[in-house]
């Protein structure tokens, strides 16, 4: 929640790198910054909602219920009887993520790496049932 938030705030990812082991470092640190221009259109408590979610430590981060009572949900809750619109960037900062993610390739990378050999036989199987076409 905390980087589709970051991200639909400022358009990147939260975990950036040069390349896909940056990346990953970055996400196993827990490195990020809220330093950019962009931010400082964000209201503080919106930048507290997301540091709390991006929290390294699953223990200290948020659960569900404690994003949803966070002081920022609840002022945004509470303009519920208000026409709210969305910042038009908000939608393009996610499309533009969408099309040029290295998050997602790395993230994907990092998984794979992951998978024990003794499994990744077994996965083959599976998608070669699944790819009846072929074209991978």
């Amino acid at each position: 929640m905390g980087v589709i938030m970051y991200i639909m705030l400022c358009g990147k990812p939260p975990f950036g790198g040069k390349h896909n082991k940056d990346i990953i470092n970055n996400v196993l640190n827990g490195t990020y910054s809220m330093k950019n221009e962009i931010w400082n259109s964000v209201s503080n408590e919106a930048k507290d909602l997301i540091s709390k979610l991006l929290e390294r430590s699953a223990d200290m981060r948020l659960t569900a219920q404690e994003a949803f009572e966070h002081p920022w949900i609840c002022n945004e809750r509470n303009k519920e009887n208000d026409l709210i619109q969305l910042n038009p960037l908000m939608i393009t900062n996610m499309e533009n993520y969408m099309k040029h993610s290295k998050l997602r390739q790395s993230t994907l990378t990092y998984i794979a790496s992951r998978i024990p050999e003794s499994q990744i036989n077994e996965l083959r199987l599976v998608f070669t049932k699944f790819d009846r076409n072929g074209d991978g």
